[in-house]
This record gives C-alpha cells, sequence and structure tokens, in this order.
C-alpha cells in the first residue's frame, strides 16, 4: 500500500501571471505610501470591488501582486483578475482608517468583501413573560411588538441561534423530556424570522433571562441545578450546550454590556449600523 503523506495541488497547466501584479509594474502604486488609509478596488467599468484599510497602505497593497492560484483562494485571484484602477483615501490614525471602511462596507457591500456587510443579519434577542411561559427569540429589527425586552444588537445571525438552541436543549433536560435523537445538536439556524420557545414561567426564570441578555450575571448554575441526566448522550448534550452559551454570554452579552456603559447608551439597546464602529473605538 502506497501512503500519500503531501497534499495535492492543483495542477496550473500554464503558467498563471498575475495581471495585478502587471499593472503595478505599470505605475498604478506611484505615489501611495506606507501610511494609514483605506484602498478601494475598482473594475473597469467602475464598479466597486473592494474596500480595504492598513496602516501601511504601499505595504498592504504590493501584497495583491503576490496571489497565486496554487495558494491562494478563488475569490482572491478572481479579485486580482478583475481590478482595474484603485482609490485611495489618507486617515489620521488606524481607528479612523476602521471606521470609514466600516462606511463603506455598509453603504456599498462590495462584491468581494465579507466580512461587516451584512449588519442587517446583527440580531436582537427578546423575551416575553405570558401569564402560563416565558417566550424567547430573535428578530431582525428592533422595531417589533413581539417582545416586551429586547437586547443587542448581536454580532451573527447564526451564533445566536446557536446560543438559543443551547438554551432550547437546556430546557428539555430540565423539564424532564428525554433527549434520545440527535437532531439535538442539530446547528443549522431554523429559516423562520423570529424563532421562539416557551420555559417555565418562574419569576427566577424570568429575572435569569433579563440578566443573561442584558450581560449582567452568566448565572446558569441555579437555572440548571435540577437537571438529571440519564445516558451519555443527555451528558454530551448538556455539556455541548453549556459550552455554546457560556462562549455568546463571554463574546456577546458581556462585550454589549462594556460598549453600553462605554457609550452611555440608556435605552439597552445598540444599533445595528452602529455596533461595528463602537466596537472600533472600544
Amino acid at each position: 500500500m502506497v501512503e500519500f503523506t503531501e497534499k495535492y495541488r492543483q495542477l496550473n497547466l500554464f503558467e498563471w501571471i498575475n495581471p495585478f501584479k502587471t499593472k503595478i509594474k505599470n505605475g498604478l502604486l506611484e505615489g501611495i505610501e506606507n501610511t494609514f488609509g483605506v484602498y478601494r478596488f475598482y473594475d473597469s467599468s467602475n464598479k466597486l470591488l473592494y474596500v480595504g484599510k492598513s496602516i501601511h497602505l504601499r505595504t498592504r497593497i504590493l501584497s495583491y501582486g503576490r496571489i497565486q492560484p496554487d495558494r491562494d483562494s478563488k475569490r482572491l485571484v478572481r479579485l486580482v483578475s478583475k481590478i482595474d484602477w484603485i482609490e485611495i483615501e489618507l486617515c489620521e490614525n488606524e481607528e479612523k482608517s476602521l471606521l470609514k471602511e466600516n462606511e463603506y462596507l455598509r453603504k456599498y457591500k462590495p462584491e468581494f468583501n465579507r466580512a461587516n456587510t451584512k449588519h442587517e443579519l446583527y440580531v436582537f434577542v427578546g423575551i416575553k413573560k405570558n401569564q402560563d411561559s416565558i417566550e424567547i427569540g430573535w428578530t431582525l429589527t428592533e422595531h417589533t411588538t413581539v417582545f416586551d425586552q429586547l437586547y443587542g444588537a448581536f454580532k451573527g445571525l447564526a451564533s445566536t441561534n446557536r446560543m438559543l438552541m443551547s438554551l432550547y436543549r437546556l430546557h428539555a433536560l430540565k423539564t424532564g423530556k428525554r433527549i434520545m435523537h440527535k437532531k439535538y445538536f442539530v446547528k443549522k439556524p431554523p429559516s423562520r424570522l423570529d424563532w421562539n420557545f416557551e420555559v417555565l414561567p418562574s419569576e427566577e426564570s424570568y429575572l435569569f433571562f433579563k440578566e443573561l441578555f442584558s450581560g449582567t450575571t452568566c448565572a446558569i448554575n441555579f437555572w440548571v441545578k435540577d437537571v438529571e441526566l440519564k445516558s451519555k448522550l443527555e451528558e454530551n448534550v448538556f455539556n455541548e450546550s453549556l459550552g455554546i452559551y457560556m462562549n455568546w454570554f463571554q463574546n456577546q452579552a458581556m462585550r454589549n454590556k462594556y460598549l453600553r456603559e462605554k457609550c452611555n447608551i440608556k435605552n439597552g439597546l445598540i444599533t445595528q449600523d452602529g455596533l461595528d464602529d463602537w466596537l472600533v473605538k472600544y
């Protein structure tokens, strides 16, 4: 038996010459210095392809001339193949570069950018206390009457959905529902716009969720203290769900609490468009 120890690489039948490197040699970067700023790549029809920022503009832009199909992503190869001209905007410091980049990403959503372009998917989490239940869910807008109270915005629909799914599993265990199937490990977010589930309508649980989503306390221990695990599967579900919950609380709820305090946001909500800018500043 032959053992292969090296990764296969795509075989290039013809030598690929980076077209952006050719443009650099022809003077495309003439006059651009190593300083703070934002760069924007356009194609021949003046369509904005990509927005980036750097503390060393010239060095950063030069790096695109070294992109090769055998070691870089297809997306980057396509990008450098389309670039026709560059627009530069100098900034005073790194913070102002980041804020200016966020502004362009929100406004234009360039084809080749991914991060910080889908602010409409930064979600709010809501709770509603009914006579015999507590509803918990997420919504894409702060203008809703579905919930009594909203918290957020939280960056990332998928991570917030995973947190809610983890609470759903913990609630299933807490209420004695036996977990017998791997469906409780589902990671794909539900497709419904406002997803919610009901929990035990105790004042203790209601206060717990208010403190959780506001980032005040991570008091999960009392809420799951009576959980009885009767199988290895239930133990795995419990530990995985607890880990997802703790990760979300530290990276989302606590971060938002810090931002609200630093920015003196009194109503408790951070706007979807403003979240990335506050993260830059603080």
